[in-house]
C-alpha cells in the first residue's frame, strides 16, 4: 500500500457522509490584495522594470517573466504578500501555491495560519528554483489569512517569475479541514522525461489525496537515439533524425539547424537538448548575462561578460548527445581578439577551430566559422583579448551573440582532401 493508515479508521471512513469531503478548490483573486515589500518590511511601490509590472504576475501568461531590477537598496529577498483575510474574513483554506518562472531564480513560499502571529515555511518551497511551462505547485493544507513569496535572488534585467496563483476553499464550504495526513510518499514511475515525479499523501479523516512535485524524483531526461538517413559528403550535408526512446520527442535534421533552438541557458529541473552554461557572469543584475548570447541582439547590447578577462573564462554548450558541428555564427565587439573552440570530454579540451578578429570600423563584427569532420557532445569557447572592451570603467571580454549549428553524426560535410589523379 502506498499510504500507511491506522486500522481503526478504516471502518469509520466507510461510514462518512459526503458532506465531510472537501469542496472543489478555486483560484483566488489575489491580484487585488498583493503588496510588495523590501526585505526590511517597508512597502515597495516602485520596483517595476523593463516595461513589466506587478499586474503581469496575474495575467495568465506563464512564460513571459517579470523583471525585478536590483537597485542597491537591499533588493534581494524582496517579497510579495497576499492578504487573504481581506478577501474572506478568517481567510481561506489554501490548497496550493503555484509559481511559474521564465528563468530559474531562487524563491521561498510562506503562509500565515489563521490565529497565528508568525509566518511558517511551505514544505518543500524554501530556496527553490524551477523554470518550465508546467510551473511548480506546492501544497499548503492550512486555513491562512496571508501567504507570501520571497524573491531570494532578484533577476536584474532578465525575466524571472512569470505567474503566481493561490488556490483555496472557503472553510465554510468544507466538511473536512484535513487535520492529519499520512506521510508524503514518492510515487514510483511518476517521473517523465521532462517532468519531476509526484509525492502523495492522504487525509486520515476524509481520505482526500493531495499531490506535490517530488524532490526525490527528478525528470528522467531524454534517452536520445540518432538515426542517419543520408550521409554527408565532401560537398553536401546529409540528413537524419534524433528521437527519444521513452517519449515522443524528436527532431528532423534535413539541414543543419541552430542548436540553441533546442534549448537555452541551463536551469535546474529543466530538460532540453542544448544547455548553455558559463564560467562566470559580471553584474548580471545590471544586464550582462549568459542568456544574452542567444537573444538575437547581434549588433551590440551588453552580451555576455565574465568576471575577468582571463582566457580561463569560458562559455559552454552541452548537447543531449553527440552531434556533427557544422558552423558557428558569432558577433563580438570591434576589437582585436581570438575565439578558440574546443571539444570537451570530461575535463580534457581539444581545439577544433578558432577565429581571429582584427579591429575595424563600426561597433561590432560578425563572423561565421565552418567545420568539417568535427563531432562532439560538449562545445567550449574561450576568448583571448589583451585589451578588452571598456564597460562601466572596466576592460572586459564580451560576446554579443554566438550560435552553434549542427546535424546528426555522419550528416556533416566530410573533411576530405581533394587530390588530382593523372592517368597515363
Amino acid at each position: 500500500m502506498p499510504f500507511a493508515m491506522k486500522p481503526f479508521l478504516l471502518p469509520l471512513l466507510a461510514l462518512l457522509p459526503a458532506a465531510l469531503f472537501a469542496a472543489e478548490a478555486e483560484k483566488l483573486p489575489i491580484s487585488g490584495v498583493a503588496q510588495m515589500y523590501w526585505a526590511s518590511g517597508s512597502p515597495n511601490n516602485n520596483w517595476n522594470g523593463s516595461g513589466t509590472h506587478q499586474s503581469d504576475l496575474f495575467d495568465g501568461n506563464t512564460t513571459s517573466g517579470v523583471h525585478f531590477p536590483y537597485d542597491g537598496r537591499g533588493g534581494d529577498n524582496m517579497y510579495l504578500e497576499f492578504n487573504l483575510g481581506s478577501l474572506l474574513s478568517g481567510g481561506y483554506y489554501v490548497t496550493q501555491f503555484k509559481v511559474w518562472q521564465a528563468n530559474a531564480h531562487q524563491y521561498s513560499l510562506y503562509y500565515l495560519e489563521a490565529g497565528a502571529s508568525e509566518y511558517q515555511p511551505i514544505a518543500g518551497a524554501v530556496g527553490v528554483s524551477y523554470a518550465g511551462t508546467d510551473g511548480a505547485a506546492y501544497n499548503v493544507g492550512k486555513t491562512c489569512t496571508k501567504v507570501k513569496i520571497v524573491f531570494n535572488k532578484l533577476t536584474g534585467w532578465s525575466p524571472g517569475t512569470s505567474e503566481i496563483e493561490v488556490w483555496g476553499i472557503d472553510p465554510a464550504q468544507m466538511g473536512c479541514s484535513h487535520p492529519a495526513f499520512t506521510d508524503w510518499t514518492p510515487v514510483d514511475g511518476s517521473a517523465t522525461c521532462t517532468k519531476r515525479g509526484i509525492d502523495r499523501h492522504k487525509c486520515l479523516v476524509c481520505g482526500e489525496i493531495s499531490e506535490r512535485p517530488s524532490e526525490l524524483l527528478p525528470p528522467l531526461g531524454h534517452d536520445y537515439v540518432t538515426t542517419l538517413a543520408t550521409p554527408g559528403t565532401s560537398s553536401s550535408f546529409g540528413s537524419g533524425t534524433m528521437s527519444c526512446e521513452r517519449c515522443d520527442w524528436s527532431t528532423v535534421f534535413n539541414v543543419p539547424i541552430d542548436l540553441t533552438s533546442l534549448g537555452g541557458v541551463a536551469s535546474p529541473g529543466i530538460v532540453q537538448f542544448t544547455d548553455l552554461t558559463v564560467s562566470s557572469e559580471w553584474h548580471p543584475e545590471w544586464g550582462p548575462c549568459a542568456a544574452n548570447m542567444i537573444d538575437g541582439e547581434w549588433t551590440g547590447g551588453y552580451g555576455w561578460m565574465p568576471e575577468s578577462r582571463s582566457h580561463d573564462e569560458w562559455a559552454e554548450f552541452d548537447f543531449g548527445t553527440e552531434i556533427d558541428l557544422t558552423k558557428i555564427e558569432l558577433s563580438v565587439p570591434n576589437r582585436a581578439q581570438t575565439l578558440d573552440f574546443y571539444r570537451l570530454e570530461g575535463e580534457e579540451e581539444t581545439l577544433v577551430g578558432s577565429v581571429t578578429v582584427a579591429a575595424g570600423s563600426g561597433s561590432y563584427q560578425s563572423r561565421t566559422v565552418e567545420f568539417r569532420g568535427v563531432s562532439l557532445r560538449k562545445l567550449r569557447i574561450r576568448v583571448s583579448d589583451s585589451g578588452g572592451t571598456s564597460v562601466w570603467g572596466r576592460s572586459v571580454i564580451q560576446i554579443f551573440e554566438l550560435r552553434p549549428y549542427g546535424t546528426v553524426v555522419g550528416a556533416g560535410k566530410l573533411d576530405a582532401t581533394r587530390t588530382r589523379i593523372f592517368l597515363y
